[in-house]
């Protein structure tokens, strides 16, 4: 289990997710399991990228971040907001989905214009998460970002070559 060491931004979106730096160095969309979407939300995410993974689909690494009372308590971003009032996030095991990057120097886009959609590498790895997606009902449409990589990073979840447009699909 990861434990959360630094919050970085809040995330848009319905559960109210935040980006957070981990122990392990990398970063990581965490979803409390007080969000607005019920905890449940947590285990779908958990469930629908353990299900496309063993389809073969590229997915994000999903991990159990361990936020701790003391890191809520001296980040008052750390808060879900409601209709008339703001909770604190819970403390505790959160589901965590890895970012791709370093959020200082990656670009993500959650949508591409046709032109650039035709250069995305792995073009038929986005056709079968639109097909999983379906399948399961999954009707959000900021499921999928797209970003470049750094010409010498290689990324685990995918075979494309460095420096061309890539696909990803992360439950955020």
């Amino acid at each position: 289990m990861l434990r959360a060491l630094e919050q970085i931004r809040r995330m848009r979106g319905g559960a109210q997710s935040h980006l957070m730096r981990c122990s392990d160095g990398n970063y990581y969309v965490v979803k409390f399991q007080n969000n607005p979407q019920h905890r449940r939300i947590l285990v779908n995410e958990l469930l629908g990228t353990k299900l496309a993974a063993r389809l073969g689909l590229p997915t994000t690494p999903v991990v159990i971040v361990e936020v701790s009372e003391e890191l809520i308590r001296m980040t008052p971003d750390l808060a879900m907001e409601m209709p008339r009032q703001r909770i604190p996030c819970q403390a505790g095991p959160q589901f965590g989905s890895r970012f791709p990057g370093d959020p200082r120097r990656l670009a993500l886009h959650d949508f591409l214009p046709d032109e650039q959609l035709r250069q995305v590498a792995n073009l038929h790895d986005f056709a079968g998460m639109l097909v999983f997606d379906k399948w399961t009902c999954n009707t959000n449409g900021r499921q999928t970002l797209f970003f470049q990589a750094p010409p010498r990073e290689a990324h685990p979840t995918t075979d494309s070559s460095a420096g061309e447009k890539r696909r990803r699909h992360t439950p955020h």
